[in-house]
């Protein structure tokens, strides 16, 4: 199977439309609408086949009825197509899966039924979505008649977008059934989840064989909300991937960057996805701002993504001229970007071993250590990936293991082999400790001798890992663990004990006492230990000191750094390479926020920077450097091969075209 072209400006029309609406697509014009899409500059727009209500948008004789029973154009999902085909636009084909109002108050026996009994989704006589349905029912074969149905139907079935395939925790009666005859206890909430994600998984496959043996060519994706390696295990169903990620509550703007640095490294193409909407999906007659919608793109193209922008057609099937104008003007300055962007490479120094679980639970979201991570890494102008444990380790200078992952004996002898090979770790909390269930690495040379006993407990930065901070007490807002330093092994910083733990009847001790207790901070030749968990830490308190000091560990480590800059810790700067026009590009992004309003922070401001400036680790000669897509030369120097020029002004966006010489 080839990898399938994925276009860099795409539209997400969402038409989740209630039995409770009349006079549906009423005002529908097929040409109307697909001129406003060429007008906003959109190359591939998903079309909705069967919404969350549970309703079909096109005349369907295997399923009449499942038709929305308001629909006015009857043809609609068709003449979609046929209208977005005439104007070169793909588009795919959106199918709800489990989430199913009318078919779960109408079949509730295929709903996913709780431990206790209760089914899934609101009861009876609330609002809210009634599903989720059970993969595992015979709702498995209507899925099945209903994608028979559209690519025998259909003018065209470029691909297929599934959407609400998530995880399910299930005891209905063919669950039951099938657990109890494999001999799964389904009383066992660990193994009832791995059942789960298998029935999942199963399905997930059922269905990309089904369409690939009726449209070979379709691209395939199953939307869960968040992609981890449950999903990427099981990456084979799959053409590509695609980020669903709105910063707003559960999701924020750690999300998305987290993701696509994760699912980039499967060699898969990947869009990003956002909204319009202030806010979250369907939070209709609301508008992003402007800034915010271009930092977004802008940030999935440096990430090596494509676009993807979300909308909700309106019930009469009529088109909002400032929602095409907000998402057009996005679109634009992705167009001019895109010449620097198609077929780009990350290049990377660092990768960040992920704690996520391979089985994912409901709702999953990557964890805390790594949003910490992210944002610590970014701050610093890291070149990183995100990887999981059957990642190759080869390509990446320094591992981190970020406060809690552990590590099987296969993959702590592997990480061993790269650190004895020439590469450097660095590890926090738990990880690379001998836990219940976790080996350690021999490379720390440290062993666990538990949980810290103090907390909070505090450390003392001197040293190279201490430098730019005052050498005096600073706290670990979280517990840490308590090591023991083996011969060989370095202590850089120590851990001082507060007067007592706060518990009955004693509180207020939080103060050092200046007694040491053990080791915060370790090293044994390329490999750094911090006791600490300092990933969550920075994630929950953005402590400056933690920042610091696990800056210093990585600069430590990695002596060169592929990027370095003298701007704002706010400016994010990613480094790539496109191999067919042999440059690298550096996209240099600079867009603040106003901060945390409620649930919602915003991305409002352009600040303007100046004479920036950057060096890069290239050992090649350079014969061209220049802003782009300006085509502006820049003035450089290249000495022991460090690449060094100044960028005169950053205002949002800025990219920079690296040359190296050609080859003689």
């Amino acid at each position: 199977m080839t990898t399938p072209t994925v276009p860099f400006r795409q539209l997400h029309q969402d038409f989740h439309t209630s039995e409770h609406i009349g006079n549906v697509a009423a005002a529908f014009n097929p040409d109307e609408w697909a001129e406003m899409l060429v007008r906003a500059r959109v190359q591939s727009v998903n079309c909705f086949a069967r919404c969350w209500h549970g309703w079909l948008y096109y005349e369907s004789e295997a399923f009449p009825q499942w038709v929305h029973p308001h629909l006015q154009q009857r043809d609609l999902l068709p003449a979609m197509i046929t209208a977005a085909h005439k104007r070169g636009i793909r588009a795919p084909v959106y199918v709800g899966v489990q989430m199913c109002n009318a078919m779960a108050d109408r079949q509730p026996e295929w709903r996913q039924m709780h431990a206790d009994g209760t089914l899934a989704g609101s009861p009876p006589l609330e609002t809210g979505h009634k599903g989720p349905l059970c993969l595992n029912t015979p709702f498995a074969a209507f899925m099945d008649g209903l994608v028979r149905e559209l690519c025998a139907t259909m003018p065209a079935v470029d691909g297929f977008w599934f959407d609400g395939v998530n995880t399910q925790d299930c005891v209905c009666w063919h669950c039951r059934m099938e657990m109890l005859e494999r001999g799964i206890d389904p009383a066992d909430p660990a193994a009832r989840a791995r059942f789960g994600h298998e029935v999942v998984t199963r399905w997930t496959r059922r269905m990309s064989a089904l369409v690939r043996s009726l449209k070979p060519d379709a691209t395939l994706f199953y939307n869960a909300g968040h992609l981890g390696p449950g999903h990427v295990a099981m990456g084979d169903a799959y053409t590509h991937w695609e980020v669903e990620s709105v910063p707003f509550e559960g999701w924020g703007f750690t999300h998305s960057p987290a993701v696509m640095r994760y699912v980039r490294t499967t060699g898969k193409p990947v869009v990003g996805m956002t909204v319009r909407f202030h806010t979250n999906w369907g939070d209709l007659h609301s508008f992003k701002h402007p800034v915010e919608l271009e930092y977004e793109c802008a940030q999935m193209l440096a990430l090596g993504a494509r676009c993807c922008i979300g909308d909700h057609l309106h019930p009469s099937g009529r088109l909002e001229p400032a929602t095409y104008e907000l998402i057009g003007n996005a679109f634009r300055a992705v167009e001019e970007a895109e010449p620097w962007c198609d077929g780009a490479r990350p290049v990377c120094e660092a990768a960040v071993l992920t704690p996520e679980s391979p089985v994912p639970g409901w709702g999953a979201n990557e964890p805390a250590a790594i949003r910490g991570a992210l944002r610590l890494l970014q701050e610093a102008a890291v070149q990183f990936d995100i990887i999981d444990a059957t990642a190759e380790l080869k390509p990446y200078r320094l591992l981190i293991l970020p406060d809690h992952v552990t590590l099987t004996p296969e993959l702590a002898a592997r990480i061993d082999a790269h650190v004895a090979a020439g590469g450097a770790a660095l590890s926090s909390g738990s990880s690379g400790l001998k836990t219940d269930g976790g080996a350690a690495l021999s490379c720390l040379g440290i062993e666990r001798v538990g949980d810290a006993p103090w907390h909070p407990d505090y450390v003392r930065p001197h040293g190279v890992i201490g430098a730019g901070l005052p050498e005096t007490e600073h706290v670990m807002y979280l517990r840490g663990q308590h090591v023991r330093a083996l011969d060989g092994t370095e202590i850089l910083i120590e851990a001082y004990r507060p007067y007592f733990n706060a518990a009955w009847p004693r509180y207020a001790g939080e103060r050092s006492t200046g007694e040491v207790v053990y080791p915060a901070v370790t090293r044994r030749g390329p490999a750094i230990h911090f006791a600490h968990p300092v990933f969550r830490i920075y994630h929950e308190t953005s402590a400056p000191w933690v920042k610091q000091m696990v800056t210093n560990a990585i600069r430590s480590l990695l002596g060169t750094m592929l990027v370095t800059h003298n701007g704002p810790s706010t400016l994010r700067v990613h480094l790539n390479e496109q191999k067919a026009e042999k440059r690298f590009v550096l996209h240099l992004l600079h867009y603040v926020g106003t901060g945390l309003g409620g649930k919602r922070e915003t991305m409002t401001d352009r600040i303007p920077l100046h004479d920036v400036e950057c060096s890069l680790s290239v050992r090649a000669p350079v014969a061209d450097v220049q802003l782009v897509p300006q085509n502006t030369p820049l003035a450089f120097h290249q000495r022991d091969g460090v690449l060094s020029f100044t960028v005169p002004h950053v205002h949002g966006r800025q990219m920079v075209a690296v040359a190296p010489e050609a080859e003689r």
